[in-house]
């Protein structure tokens, strides 16, 4: 909360207290006699609740105060500016591309090792080849 608003608070405080204070010495008690019967008194004890009022107040506002700023801060953490989206939102939409990436980055590396072991069945049959065309390359045919 901004200063001014603890100005316009305690303003309202100041205006509470003396407006009871002529409400209290303009109306007459039940026996006729005014509620101010001792008004330096009444004045000395609302001074004491003002000032146990402003002694509590005054830490417990700089504290609030603090706290506000903290939160604000927060705030602007977690709620995106770039498009008013929250961030949960986001981390959750972002774990989900990252498991989908997951999946097909397996699906692929699958692939990737059906391939290999397909070419290394080709050239396992292109070597049984060659040597089958070696070994029968020094023989002689024999006609029927």
């Amino acid at each position: 909360m901004s200063r001014v608003w603890w100005f316009v608070s305690a303003a309202g405080v100041l205006t509470f207290l003396i407006s009871g204070l002529i409400l209290l010495g303009g109306t007459r008690a039940p026996d006729g006699e005014s509620w101010l019967r001792d008004p330096d008194s009444i004045i000395l004890q609302i001074l004491v609740v003002v000032g146990a009022i402003i002694s509590v107040g005054a830490p417990a506002a700089g504290k609030l105060q603090r706290i506000g700023t903290g939160v604000e801060k927060t705030v602007d953490h977690v709620v995106n500016s770039h498009g008013g989206t929250i961030l949960r939102d986001d981390i959750d939409e972002l774990k989900d591309l990252v498991k989908a990436v997951r999946v097909e980055q397996k699906q692929q590396r699958d692939d990737i090792i059906g391939i290999r072991e397909e070419i290394g069945q080709i050239r396992r049959s292109e070597r049984d080849q060659w040597n089958a065309i070696e070994n029968t390359a020094n023989r002689t045919r024999k006609e029927t």
